[in-house]
């Protein structure tokens, strides 16, 4: 530990901290523990967000589910390009298209433009037409009007926020705008 602190600039004090000497000479924690400060102390309870492997894990979730959504839209791609049809309004359960369409006045899952494997809130499908006005705006082609039921995650931003309705919380009861991608059928048990 000295000929660590010799090597340390003129002036500087080791702070307590993940990367510390003792840290640096002890090696990394068991199980995410701060040594030292109790029992039961995390390191990230002491100095904040550390990397661990529930993290990493969810990082990679995140990091899968978008590699799907691009292999997805890749596919998609190639099958317009050889003249294949492709239903637009089919449904999709964790990026994998299904064949189950979506159908007004069906329950649906809508998911969250942030990490399409993740449900944010459950509703009943009013629309599909592209002339339907929610918010005092046409929705468009690739989009529907969904009446919000249950919100599961209400802290998730609405994509079309209008007037006092920004979160998932604030459109429960009230009808939106969501992409059609990131809609799909409730299964029936």
């Amino acid at each position: 530990m000295k000929e660590l602190s010799k090597e340390l600039p003129e002036g500087s004090l080791d702070e307590a901290g993940p990367d510390d000497i003792y840290a640096q000479i002890r090696g990394t924690a068991k199980h995410g523990q701060a040594e030292m400060y109790g029992l039961g102390v995390r390191v990230s309870d002491v100095w904040g967000k550390v990397s661990s492997h529930d993290a990493l894990c969810k990082e990679n979730v995140k990091l899968n589910a978008e590699l799907q959504q691009y292999k997805e839209h890749e596919k998609q791609k190639n099958d317009m390009t050889d003249n294949t049809v492709v239903n637009p309004h089919a449904s999709t359960n964790n990026g994998i298209i299904t064949n189950t369409p979506l159908q007004v006045g069906k329950e649906i899952h809508l998911k969250s433009i942030n990490n399409p494997t993740l449900i944010v809130t459950k509703g009943r499908l009013r629309s599909l037409d592209p002339l339907t006005v929610v918010g005092e705006i046409k929705i468009g082609p690739g989009w529907g009007e969904v009446h919000v039921q249950v919100a599961i995650k209400g802290d998730e931003t609405v994509i079309r926020p209008f007037e006092l309705v920004i979160t998932m919380i604030e459109a429960t009861g009230v009808a939106i705008a969501w992409q059609t991608s990131l809609l799909s059928v409730v299964p029936l048990d």
